[in-house]
């Protein structure tokens, strides 16, 4: 592995999609699951890390929104093709505008794929913003706003209104990934990284926070999506601030080796685990069989795709991470237009 890699970062993003893939292979679920709420600090982690990394590119604003989302969204509209030929939806989904637009912001049976569009357009708005010079205050402002709007409309619509279902998920578009991308961007501009003792403080009550949101909503049935809640903050930071400040050893080095492809498991694993059921099958009621078992071998397929698919020019793109971060650039205090060099 290249030492100019964040390593701590890197093991972060392994520990995150091997969280995914497990919580996944437990598809379909009937209810709230202990890995269901454990699992809820790793997508956060990925908008985070997005925006730690974040740099706002020089020349024309259109042509660089157009270059930084088609980032994004090429692996997103590939990967959703590939999802497509596996799953064959009924030629009545592509006639219908309202199913074209749950493709495209969800991804349909690639239900995993929303975390791609949600991060293009989070990184779009962030861009534009930044070029305008709102000022770091501003930001802030928005990113909040974003994330109350989500709450309110989200899982917390019921509570507040009393009846019915809010029709849009709030994890789509910015409500989740701006409000991560801007923590993680101010973070990296005030080169905050506290110490390991209190990143697991805020880990552990982020933890406890999530757990009791859903818990307690789950208590009084309510219905809504997990993803979007109170304690997703302290929780999905809280676990980035301990991948900074983890101390490297033997077996965080060996994670650190899967962080760059975790691209490609994350995009790759929901096919994997669906050709592996489609083998030894689904109890009666479509309840997950062995999901451990599942889990652990949709991890080492995906991982050997993505190691030989990395290994091909034409398709590593969609199978690796950027090749490099430098790790120096975050013991600097940045100014307000740029910030780490993104991976």
């Amino acid at each position: 592995m290249k030492k100019d890699r964040l390593q701590g970062i890197d093991c972060g993003r392994a520990i995150a999609v091997l969280v995914v893939v497990f919580g996944h292979a437990h598809v379909p679920v009937q209810e709230t699951s202990a890995i269901d709420i454990f699992a809820r600090f790793a997508v956060p982690f990925f908008f985070l890390t997005s925006g730690y990394f974040f740099k706002v590119p020089d020349g024309k604003l259109l042509p660089a929104l157009l270059k930084m989302t088609a980032t994004f969204l090429l692996p997103f509209f590939v990967w959703l093709a590939i999802y497509l030929l596996w799953f064959q939806p009924p030629a009545e989904v592509f006639r219908s505008p309202i199913e074209i637009a749950r493709l495209l912001i969800q991804g349909g049976p690639a239900y995993h794929l929303w975390f791609l569009p949600s991060l293009a357009v989070s990184s779009a708005l962030m861009l534009i913003l930044l070029r305008l010079d709102i000022g770091e205050r501003a930001l802030i402002l928005a990113a909040v706003g974003l994330y109350l709007t989500g709450l309110v409309l989200g899982p917390y619509y019921q509570v507040l209104v009393g009846e019915g279902d809010f029709i849009w998920n709030m994890r789509d578009g910015p409500f989740l990934g701006f409000p991560f991308l801007v923590i993680g961007w101010y973070l990296a501009r005030n080169s905050i990284r506290p110490s390991l003792q209190v990143s697991l403080a805020v880990l552990a009550f982020g933890a406890c926070l999530n757990a009791a949101e859903i818990l307690t909503m789950d208590a009084f049935h309510i219905e809504f999506e997990h993803d979007l809640l109170i304690g997703t903050i302290p929780y999905g930071v809280g676990f980035f601030l301990v991948a900074l400040a983890w101390p490297m050893n033997a077996a965080g080095q060996l994670l650190a080796r899967i962080g760059p492809y975790s691209l490609g498991i994350y995009c790759v694993h929901l096919l994997v685990i669906e050709a592996i059921y489609s083998v030894i099958g689904r109890y009666d009621g479509g309840e997950a069989k062995y999901p451990a078992l599942v889990g652990a071998a949709a991890i080492l397929i995906s991982l050997a795709l993505c190691w030989t698919g990395a290994r091909l020019p034409l398709f590593s793109p969609f199978f690796r991470t950027g090749k490099k971060m430098k790790s120096s650039l975050v013991k600097t205090r940045f100014d307000f237009r740029r910030a780490p060099t993104q991976t």
